[in-house]
């Protein structure tokens, strides 16, 4: 394990960019890494180092790159958190735009409802004004028949 204590010490070193994003060209992952950059698979170790004895870190075969696991899940739930975050707004919209379709199709409703009652009530006032209309016609002629 001397490798692993000195890839531990290194890291120890290098863990002051906490609270940065890493380049994406200096090899660096966001969050929980599941390949190197060198392709190699990551595998969990633990340190051995006066500095950080029993912390766990991410490391390839190659050694090309190392992370330690609590920043890696600590990035992975910021990470988690912020598509949480985007999940939830685009829920709210899709709920207010939900509740304003549904108010307007019941309103909707209500205005076809109306004209539909006016229309029967149109209808109604039409045919009473052509039966009156037919009467007068008819009466007309039967007084111009009746004069003559």
């Amino acid at each position: 394990m001397a490798g692993g204590r000195s890839t531990a010490s290194a890291q120890s070193r290098g863990s002051s960019s906490v609270g940065r994003r890493p380049s994406r060209g200096a090899g660096r992952f966001f969050g929980v890494p599941k390949k190197c950059w060198c392709g190699e698979l990551m595998v969990t170790l633990t340190s051995n180092s006066d500095q950080n004895p029993y912390r766990r870190y991410l490391r390839c075969s190659f050694a090309a790159e190392n992370k330690w696991v609590d920043e890696a899940l600590l990035n992975e739930v910021e990470t988690l958190s912020l598509k949480n975050a985007r999940l939830e707004e685009v829920t709210n919209n899709i709920s207010s735009k939900i509740v304003t379709e549904s108010s307007e199709t019941h309103i909707m409703a209500r205005v076809e409802d109306a004209l539909n009652a006016q229309n029967a009530n149109m209808k109604h006032t039409m045919f009473v004004v052509v039966i009156g209309s037919l009467s007068l016609v008819c009466m007309m002629r039967i007084l111009c028949l009746t004069r003559n």
